[in-house]
């Protein structure tokens, strides 16, 4: 059942394989209790990439609180004809959400409607402080970075041998 005092929230899949997929099924694992299973019971839609607005019936965007993450600016969003696709897009957003100042700096000149700058999360069961990175470096032979930087460019040299039609992009 629906409850408009809760936050019932939904994110559009943008199956592409792109970072933004990942971050939504990040987002959703962590956050069940607020996540909606479809646009039509949800409060708020975050679209995480810009490009998705289109995908949604205006109808939706129009009843709905809707938030839009921008990640960058590109020097095509900033062309005449890019700037005509934001304006479309900004008459649907409520709120905006950047990852970087820089793209604040860049929305702010945009827009008029407020701004969110959080980078994005990091998954803490991935991605962890360690405390024992100097034995670590021992156990796996990392006594120094000149070790280190020798062990990447012999894996960098092995990978063209794997990939020998890739030997014209070796730097």
């Amino acid at each position: 059942m629906f409850d408009s005092n809760k936050l019932n929230l939904f994110i559009p899949k943008i199956g592409e394989s792109w970072i933004v997929d990942r971050l939504r099924e990040e987002w959703l694992i962590s956050n069940k209790e607020a996540a909606a299973s479809n646009m039509f019971s949800s409060n708020l839609i975050w679209i995480m990439a810009p490009w998705m607005w289109s995908k949604i019936p205006k109808f939706i965007l129009k009843s709905k609180k809707v938030i839009c993450t921008i990640h960058h600016f590109e020097e095509t969003d900033l062309s005449e004809d890019g700037l005509n696709q934001f304006l479309k897009r900004d008459q649907y957003i409520d709120f905006y959400h950047v990852i970087s100042k820089d793209a604040e700096n860049t929305l702010s000149k945009l827009t008029d409607k407020k701004i969110f700058y959080l980078p994005f999360w990091v998954n803490d069961h991935l991605w962890r402080e360690l405390d024992n990175k100097d034995q670590l470096r021992k156990k796996y032979g990392f006594n120094s970075r000149w070790q280190f930087l020798f062990y990447t460019k012999s894996l960098y040299n092995r990978f063209f041998h794997f990939y020998p039609n890739l030997r014209k992009y070796e730097v």
